[in-house]
């Protein structure tokens, strides 16, 4: 035989000698409360779903306390601080991928934002740098800056040091953009020839070095 303990509808098997002894009243094997065996006694077991009364289950009544709202904003709010997260972390390295800077810049289009600028030395490179001679005295340096990245990017620093015969730094000057350049960034995969006119330090100069900042 069988019987449903009234608080939490769980549904056990007792036996003739269970109910003769405790006179029906038999002790709920899932909730622990007391209940009257005899009110329910089948034969067979039941399989329908019956409504749990939750006062018997406190833990239940827990879960679905009246706050799913809370719960949905919590994990909205936590979706977006992982997305923040991946932002600030990575940010950069996923801006330099064509197809994500198309629609971030889409996204930003739509939101009154602006996309910025991509931003990796690693990327740069200088070659056919030369120094020579010019009028008056003054020298001219001249070089290609190449980006290698696959999206735009914002020209970076110069600096351009001079060398003496000996090796040693006799003049050194950081060149912002500006000041070799009429556009602030360069396409992609593109080369520029810069040139700038330098003043002679009072040593001689026996070579150079120049690096991107």
């Amino acid at each position: 035989m069988f019987s449903r303990c009234e608080y939490c509808q769980h549904q056990q098997r007792v036996t003739v000698k269970q109910l003769r002894r405790y006179r029906g009243l038999l002790k709920c094997k899932q909730c622990g409360k007391s209940f009257d065996a005899l009110a329910s006694l089948s034969d067979k077991f039941d399989s329908r779903i019956v409504e749990v009364n939750e006062n018997a289950l406190p833990w239940l009544k827990y879960q679905r306390s009246a706050y799913p709202g809370l719960w949905r904003l919590g994990c909205v709010a936590m979706l977006l601080l992982l997305i923040a997260q991946g932002g600030y972390f990575e940010g950069n390295r996923l801006l330099g991928k064509p197809q994500i800077r198309t629609l971030a810049t889409e996204l930003c289009r739509s939101l009154n934002c602006t996309v910025p600028s991509y931003r990796n030395l690693d990327d740069w490179s200088i070659s056919h740098s030369d120094l020579q001679p010019y009028l008056q005295g003054q020298y001219v340096f001249s070089a290609a800056m190449s980006n290698q990245a696959a999206v735009a990017q914002a020209l970076p620093s110069l600096k351009l040091t001079l060398l003496g015969f000996n090796g040693q730094p006799v003049a050194e000057r950081v060149f912002s953009a500006w000041q070799y350049a009429d556009e602030a960034e360069l396409a992609g995969e593109e080369t520029r020839k810069i040139q700038l006119w330098l003043a002679p330090p009072a040593a001689a100069i026996g070579g150079f070095n120049v690096s991107v900042l």
